[in-house]
Protein backbone atom coordinates (compact mmCIF):
# COMPACT_ATOMS: atom_id res chain seq x y z
CA UNK A 1 0.00 0.00 0.00
CA UNK A 2 2.94 2.51 0.83
CA UNK A 3 4.86 1.77 -2.56
CA UNK A 4 1.16 2.34 -4.61
CA UNK A 5 0.68 5.78 -2.01
CA UNK A 6 4.26 6.68 -2.82
CA UNK A 7 3.61 6.36 -6.72
CA UNK A 8 0.82 7.95 -6.26
CA UNK A 9 2.46 11.41 -4.78
CA UNK A 10 5.06 11.05 -7.29
CA UNK A 11 2.57 11.03 -10.33
CA UNK A 12 0.27 14.11 -8.31
CA UNK A 13 3.75 15.98 -8.75
CA UNK A 14 4.29 15.49 -12.05
CA UNK A 15 0.96 16.65 -13.10
CA UNK A 16 0.66 20.08 -10.62
CA UNK A 17 4.24 20.86 -11.96
CA UNK A 18 2.91 20.26 -15.22
CA UNK A 19 -0.03 22.58 -14.83
CA UNK A 20 1.78 25.66 -13.60
CA UNK A 21 1.98 28.25 -16.21
CA UNK A 22 4.95 28.96 -18.57
CA UNK A 23 7.01 31.70 -17.70
CA UNK A 24 8.27 32.60 -20.96
CA UNK A 25 8.35 36.13 -22.00
CA UNK A 26 6.51 37.60 -25.26
CA UNK A 27 9.48 39.79 -25.42
CA UNK A 28 12.27 39.37 -28.10
CA UNK A 29 15.54 40.00 -26.69
CA UNK A 30 14.62 41.70 -23.68
CA UNK A 31 18.00 41.61 -22.27
CA UNK A 32 19.98 42.74 -25.61
CA UNK A 33 21.48 39.48 -25.05
CA UNK A 34 22.15 39.27 -28.74
CA UNK A 35 24.68 42.27 -28.25
CA UNK A 36 22.98 44.22 -31.01
CA UNK A 37 18.64 45.92 -31.35
CA UNK A 38 17.32 42.49 -32.24
CA UNK A 39 14.00 42.40 -32.27
CA UNK A 40 13.63 46.20 -31.63
CA UNK A 41 12.45 49.13 -33.25
CA UNK A 42 14.44 52.23 -33.23
CA UNK A 43 13.38 55.46 -33.56
CA UNK A 44 14.64 59.34 -32.36
CA UNK A 45 18.58 60.02 -31.86
CA UNK A 46 20.44 57.26 -31.88
CA UNK A 47 23.44 59.38 -33.00
CA UNK A 48 24.21 60.26 -29.64
CA UNK A 49 25.65 58.21 -26.80
CA UNK A 50 23.51 54.97 -27.20
CA UNK A 51 24.31 51.22 -27.95
CA UNK A 52 24.36 47.64 -26.97
CA UNK A 53 26.98 46.96 -24.37
CA UNK A 54 29.04 44.33 -22.37
CA UNK A 55 30.08 46.98 -19.88
CA UNK A 56 29.62 45.97 -16.17
CA UNK A 57 28.03 49.52 -15.54
CA UNK A 58 25.40 49.17 -18.24
CA UNK A 59 24.46 44.97 -17.31
CA UNK A 60 21.88 44.30 -14.88
CA UNK A 61 22.19 40.48 -15.65
CA UNK A 62 23.29 37.79 -18.51
CA UNK A 63 25.91 39.89 -20.61
CA UNK A 64 24.41 42.79 -22.81
CA UNK A 65 22.70 45.73 -21.65
CA UNK A 66 21.64 48.92 -23.61
CA UNK A 67 23.01 52.74 -22.71
CA UNK A 68 21.42 55.62 -23.51
CA UNK A 69 22.71 59.09 -23.78
CA UNK A 70 20.64 60.84 -26.28
CA UNK A 71 20.75 64.48 -25.98
CA UNK A 72 18.47 67.25 -27.06
CA UNK A 73 16.27 65.01 -28.65
CA UNK A 74 14.98 61.62 -27.26
CA UNK A 75 16.12 58.00 -28.02
CA UNK A 76 13.31 55.33 -28.60
CA UNK A 77 12.67 51.62 -28.55
CA UNK A 78 9.45 49.71 -30.08
CA UNK A 79 8.35 46.40 -30.09
CA UNK A 80 5.44 44.97 -31.01
CA UNK A 81 3.83 41.60 -28.91
CA UNK A 82 1.17 39.47 -29.93
CA UNK A 83 -1.69 39.59 -26.76
CA UNK A 84 -4.92 38.63 -26.54
CA UNK A 85 -7.57 41.45 -26.74
CA UNK A 86 -9.14 41.87 -23.06
CA UNK A 87 -6.27 39.94 -21.35
CA UNK A 88 -3.87 42.00 -19.11
CA UNK A 89 -0.21 41.94 -19.45
CA UNK A 90 2.60 42.82 -16.98
CA UNK A 91 5.68 44.46 -18.10
CA UNK A 92 8.80 44.42 -15.87
CA UNK A 93 12.02 46.10 -16.78
CA UNK A 94 15.27 47.71 -15.18
CA UNK A 95 16.07 51.06 -15.08
CA UNK A 96 19.78 52.82 -13.28
CA UNK A 97 20.37 56.39 -13.99
CA UNK A 98 24.35 57.52 -13.92
CA UNK A 99 24.06 61.15 -13.02
CA UNK A 100 22.05 63.89 -13.12
CA UNK A 101 21.05 66.83 -15.05
CA UNK A 102 18.44 69.32 -16.36
CA UNK A 103 17.18 67.10 -19.53
CA UNK A 104 16.88 63.90 -18.06
CA UNK A 105 13.64 62.22 -18.78
CA UNK A 106 12.48 58.43 -19.58
CA UNK A 107 8.62 57.00 -20.34
CA UNK A 108 7.32 53.20 -20.60
CA UNK A 109 4.50 53.64 -22.79
CA UNK A 110 1.87 50.84 -23.81
CA UNK A 111 0.33 51.44 -26.96
CA UNK A 112 1.01 54.95 -27.14
CA UNK A 113 -0.06 55.19 -23.27
CA UNK A 114 2.34 56.42 -20.98
CA UNK A 115 2.75 53.96 -18.12
CA UNK A 116 5.71 55.08 -15.83
CA UNK A 117 7.07 58.57 -16.77
CA UNK A 118 9.99 60.24 -15.03
CA UNK A 119 12.19 63.22 -15.10
CA UNK A 120 15.52 64.77 -13.50
CA UNK A 121 16.03 61.18 -11.12
CA UNK A 122 19.30 61.40 -9.48
CA UNK A 123 22.04 59.00 -10.22
CA UNK A 124 20.76 55.33 -8.54
CA UNK A 125 21.40 51.81 -8.70
CA UNK A 126 19.16 49.15 -10.36
CA UNK A 127 16.09 49.72 -9.46
CA UNK A 128 12.99 47.37 -10.80
CA UNK A 129 9.90 48.34 -12.33
CA UNK A 130 6.55 47.16 -12.98
CA UNK A 131 3.42 47.99 -14.64
CA UNK A 132 0.29 46.29 -16.01
CA UNK A 133 -2.01 46.71 -18.69
CA UNK A 134 -4.69 45.54 -20.93
CA UNK A 135 -4.57 44.58 -24.71
CA UNK A 136 -6.74 46.10 -26.65
CA UNK A 137 -6.29 43.98 -29.67
CA UNK A 138 -3.98 41.13 -30.96
CA UNK A 139 -0.96 43.22 -31.19
CA UNK A 140 0.09 45.77 -28.54
CA UNK A 141 3.16 47.54 -28.84
CA UNK A 142 5.75 48.50 -25.80
CA UNK A 143 7.58 51.55 -26.33
CA UNK A 144 10.50 53.35 -24.27
CA UNK A 145 11.70 56.94 -24.33
CA UNK A 146 15.13 57.85 -23.21
CA UNK A 147 16.82 61.52 -23.32
CA UNK A 148 19.73 62.08 -20.47
CA UNK A 149 22.03 65.35 -21.01
CA UNK A 150 24.58 64.86 -20.34
CA UNK A 151 24.66 61.39 -18.66
CA UNK A 152 23.39 58.09 -19.17
CA UNK A 153 20.61 55.44 -18.63
CA UNK A 154 21.25 51.92 -18.20
CA UNK A 155 18.38 49.45 -19.10
CA UNK A 156 18.23 45.63 -19.11
CA UNK A 157 15.82 42.88 -18.87
CA UNK A 158 12.68 43.51 -20.25
CA UNK A 159 9.54 40.57 -20.02
CA UNK A 160 6.23 40.69 -20.92
CA UNK A 161 4.03 38.04 -19.29
CA UNK A 162 0.08 36.96 -19.07
CA UNK A 163 -1.05 38.84 -15.48
CA UNK A 164 -4.10 36.51 -15.71
CA UNK A 165 -4.07 33.67 -13.23
CA UNK A 166 -4.15 30.09 -14.62
CA UNK A 167 -6.49 28.09 -13.21
CA UNK A 168 -5.99 24.43 -12.05
CA UNK A 169 -7.39 22.24 -14.27
CA UNK A 170 -10.22 20.13 -12.94
CA UNK A 171 -8.72 16.80 -13.13
CA UNK A 172 -5.79 18.13 -10.57
CA UNK A 173 -8.84 18.15 -7.83
CA UNK A 174 -10.40 14.78 -9.24
CA UNK A 175 -7.25 13.59 -8.72
CA UNK A 176 -6.21 14.76 -5.39
CA UNK A 177 -9.51 14.44 -4.25
CA UNK A 178 -9.26 10.44 -5.19
CA UNK A 179 -5.38 10.78 -3.16
CA UNK A 180 -6.96 11.82 -0.26
CA UNK A 181 -9.56 9.34 -0.10
CA UNK A 182 -6.96 6.73 -0.71
CA UNK A 183 -4.85 8.06 2.37
CA UNK A 184 -8.31 7.73 4.49
CA UNK A 185 -8.56 4.07 3.50
CA UNK A 186 -5.11 3.31 4.40
CA UNK A 187 -5.10 4.89 7.40
CA UNK A 188 -8.73 3.09 8.06
CA UNK A 189 -6.99 -0.29 7.41
CA UNK A 190 -3.91 0.50 9.95
CA UNK A 191 -6.57 1.32 13.04
CA UNK A 192 -8.03 -2.36 12.51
Amino acid sequence: MKRILSLMLVVAAVLLVSALPASATLVANGGFETGDWTGWTLAGNFADFTGVLSASDVVHSGSYGALFGPMLDPAYITQEIDTTSGQSYTVDFWLRSIGSGSGVAFTALWNNVDQIAMGSPTSSDWIHYSYTAVATGDISEISFSFRNDPTFWCFDDVTVNSASVVPVPGAIWLFGSGLAALVGIGRRRRRK
